[in-house]
C-alpha cells in the first residue's frame, strides 16, 4: 500500500524521523549507554541533510538549515567527549 501525501506531508514524516532520532541519541546518553547515543549521530545528522536536500528550493531550507549548524556542533562534540570517556575509562 503506498501513501501518495504530497510532498509537504514527506518531508514532515522526515521531520519526525529527526526527532525520533534525536530523542533516542539523547535519552541514550542521559542513561549513560555511550555507544547507543555515540551511533545514532550519524543517523541524526543524516537526516538533517536529508531534510535540507528536501527543501532546497522552498524558505524551509533556511530553517533546516540553522537545525544543522545548531544540532552539529553538539552533537559531534557531545559523541567525541562519549568516545573520549570510553577509551578512558578509569575508576575512582
Amino acid at each position: 500500500m503506498k501513501f501518495n501525501i504530497g510532498k509537504l506531508g514527506n518531508i514532515r514524516l522526515v521531520e519526525n524521523f529527526h526527532i525520533f532520532f534525536w530523542l533516542i541519541k539523547d535519552i541514550s546518553w542521559a542513561l549513560e549507554l555511550k555507544a547507543l547515543g555515540v551511533s545514532m549521530v550519524i543517523p541524526t545528522v543524516g537526516v538533517t541533510f536529508l531534510m535540507m536536500y528536501r527543501t532546497r528550493k522552498t524558505p524551509d531550507f533556511f530553517v533546516n538549515l540553522s537545525v544543522l549548524f545548531g544540532s552539529v556542533p553538539i552533537v559531534f562534540g557531545c559523541a567525541l567527549s562519549s568516545l573520549v570517556m570510553l577509551s578512558t575509562k578509569t575508576t575512582l
